[in-house]
């Protein structure tokens, strides 16, 4: 299971992968971090709906070294091939027990210094919203998977950033299945002079010095999950992971701490 925040703004990346997940709640755990490509076998395209609600514990945006907790609900409807999540459309291009392909096109909520408590980036100017357009690319062998996904933003930093993973998942009981994902994450020029640079605009109104950030390694993450079914229907989810900024991302003026932790825990219900 893993977490993909790249504004710490909104729960885009978190609610749909959680929703993703909890479509196979029950006793029959859907493999983790399906996100964004919507869940799709043959023999079972009947509906899935499911509703939940969780608690974010992570940073006020990516560098800060303030924490947040933040409640969040979620709703997920998937059929066959297509799904929708919170902030999300899904399509499955194909999913078969060993490769599986799938696009997305959802919401990211950019970044707003105005909510960020610290005060930290107070000066700096918004980071609009934008539409995210999203590609996985995921191979399966055994209990572990390796998978590379694509992000593109469209507005905003109007960048793009590619995660390449392999993550391991192990069920113990017919109930309890665990995770652990390792991730690297790089982005293009846009998207680190948008999150981690400081114009001379900036620098003016900031006190900060001016900082240009180049495309390169922008994290590396570790994660570990678990997913417990209380009843057929009824499941609870969690995770706890921490991060690793690189190159320029981690020698930005802006980042006050270089390792990212988070945790996330959630209750749902699968109709």
């Amino acid at each position: 299971m893993m977490l993909r925040s790249p504004a710490f703004t909104a729960p885009l990346g978190l609610t749909l992968l959680l929703a993703a997940q909890a479509s196979g709640a029950g006793l029959d755990p859907v493999p983790a971090d399906t996100a964004p490509v919507a869940v799709f076998r043959e023999e079972r395209p009947e509906w899935d709906v499911v509703l939940g609600a969780g608690i974010s514990h992570q940073p006020e945006y990516e560098g800060s070294d303030e924490m947040d907790s933040s409640p969040f609900p979620f709703i997920s409807l998937t059929y066959g091939r297509f799904g929708i999540g919170p902030e999300a459309f899904s399509f499955a291009i194909f999913d078969t027990d060993r490769l599986d392909l799938g696009v997305s096109l959802g919401y990211g909520g950019g970044r707003d210094p105005d909510d960020i408590d610290s005060g930290y980036l107070d000066g700096f100017a918004e980071i609009d919203a934008s539409a995210i357009f999203g590609a996985r690319l995921g191979y399966s062998f055994g209990p572990a998977e390796a998978y590379v996904e694509l992000e593109h933003y469209l507005g905003g930093s109007d960048g793009t950033s590619a995660t390449v993973g392999v993550e391991y998942e192990q069920d113990l009981t017919a109930r309890l299945s665990l995770n652990a994902n390792l991730s690297a994450t790089f982005s293009d020029d846009k998207y680190m002079e948008s999150y981690f640079g400081v114009t001379a605009a900036d620098a003016l109104l900031t006190g900060y010095e001016p900082y240009k950030a180049g495309s390169g390694l922008r994290r590396v993450d570790l994660s570990i999950g678990a997913q417990y079914a209380l009843t057929e229907r009824w499941f609870v989810m969690g995770e706890i992971g921490v991060g690793q900024l690189s190159d320029d991302a981690k020698d930005s003026p802006i980042v006050r701490d270089d390792v990212q932790s988070k945790a996330t825990m959630l209750v749902g219900f699968r109709f």
